[in-house]
């Protein structure tokens, strides 16, 4: 299958770290192996809204920033420096500063430390685990990107595999000063057009919390129910997603489930969140046409653990970076169905979603987006064409539903952008 073209947006790479790098390289009597690059982006929207910053990033309609990018040999170094519009825990400007820096090596991985976005998961729009909606925090990884297989017959029928692992630190009132977090993914492709996603994440440590060599270990074995690492905060998962190319122009099923708990060394108390998309043309256009449902909800199990309001939640973690959630937008005892469409035309995308949403449905006071519950419709619209260089964008969205706490106010908002690179 062959997904449309996602319009440009803005991710965690780039700016003055270019220079910095470019005057120490020339210094030196160095040369770059690539011209250095460079992204200026302008953005504003008049409200923000429900899972803006999920599927269009921090900056997406929602402030200026400017980023740079050098490579030298298997080094590349980038950085972004920007103002927020809107930021979603506090509804005031904030300074955008991320960046990255990593080396190659052995040709398929690469080492780095960084603000880096990511999103988990079988979906282009959302994750159950980490998606973009919540500011990239700061990490150290090692990724495995570019999919190989592992030449040993007892391990070769996982097929084409890659995968990442990072350990990093959160900010967030709901938790420990300096609180650490570890994330594992591991993607194998054992059959023709499957792709299976395991996925791990764990926060420990930070201000008053063990995080010694023990809990680490503790942690890393998924003991965690007591002892040294009681208090850390697991979730892990699988991803599956099957292409059927045959189908239309290439069509995809995919699902996810993450567990808040363990029991057994296994994933338990469950959200889960599917979709289909296909690829097809409509009225002489390609299209793409996905529909998803996300379920953050959390049955009692038989012995009374887990429950309503467990997603994302912990007595000593808040799975949160300054103030927003890292997984689903949705957040906690909420549900979503969206249908989104992309067509192409000539030049211009056009891209639109509408899905109805369930927050908070058990109207939990401490909720990060409501204190109440709240329910309704999220409708957007966007399409994006160059011009003058760059690449403009315009967004109409509305909300037919308050969400008091997250500041996001029934109504309609419209957005601008421009991006161009040098």
């Amino acid at each position: 299958m062959h997904p449309l073209p996602r319009r440009q947006r803005s991710k965690s790479t780039a700016a003055f770290t270019s220079s910095l790098l470019s005057a120490t390289l020339l210094s030196s009597g160095m040369t770059l192996a690539e011209p250095a690059s460079g992204t200026l982006t302008l953005g504003t929207i008049s409200e923000d809204f429900l899972t803006r910053s999920e599927r269009f990033g921090t900056l997406g309609f929602n402030g200026a920033a400017i980023s740079g990018r050098i490579d030298y040999g298997n080094l590349s170094a980038s950085a972004t420096l920007g103002q927020t519009q809107h930021d979603q825990a506090s509804g005031d400007f904030d300074a955008l500063i991320n960046y990255d820096v990593s080396l190659r090596f052995a040709q398929n991985w690469r080492a780095g430390v960084g603000r880096v976005d990511r999103n988990w998961s079988p979906s282009q729009y959302s994750s159950l685990i980490l998606s973009q909606n919540a500011p990239a925090f700061d990490s150290v990884y090692l990724i495995k990107d570019r999919p190989s297989s592992i030449d040993l017959p007892v391990l070769r029928w996982l097929g084409d595999w890659d995968g990442e692992v990072f350990i990093g630190t959160t900010n967030d009132a709901g938790q420990p000063d300096n609180a650490l977090i570890m994330g594992m993914r591991a993607r194998i492709r054992p059959i023709e057009n499957l792709e299976v996603d395991f996925v791990r994440t764990a926060q420990f440590g930070g201000e008053g919390q063990p995080q010694d060599f023990e809990t680490l270990l503790r942690v890393l074995g998924g003991s965690t129910n007591s002892g040294a690492a009681s208090g850390a905060n697991q979730m892990a998962g699988i991803g599956l997603s099957y292409s059927l190319p045959n189908l239309g122009g290439g069509s995809r099923i995919y699902y996810q489930f993450v567990g808040e708990d363990e029991a057994g060394y296994f994933p338990s108390c469950l959200m889960h969140m599917g979709g289909v998309e296909t690829n097809t043309t409509l009225f002489g256009s390609r299209s793409q046409i996905t529909l998803e449902h996300t379920d953050t909800t959390i049955a009692a199990t038989d012995g009374g653990f887990c429950g309503a309001n467990t997603a994302y939640r912990n007595g000593t973690y808040s799975y949160a970076n300054n103030g927003v959630v890292l997984g689903s937008a949705i957040d906690t005892q909420s549900k979503a169905t969206t249908l989104y469409m992309k067509h192409e035309l000539d030049e211009t995308s056009v891209n639109w979603s509408i899905g109805h949403y369930t927050i908070n449905d058990q109207s939990l006071a401490t909720h990060r987006l409501s204190t109440a519950r709240a329910t309704g419709f999220v409708a957007t619209a966007s399409l994006s064409r160059p011009l003058l260089g760059g690449t403009v964008s315009a967004l109409i969205a509305h909300q037919d539903f308050d969400l008091n706490t997250a500041g996001f106010d029934k109504g309609t908002r419209v957005g601008v952008s421009f991006q161009t690179s040098f």
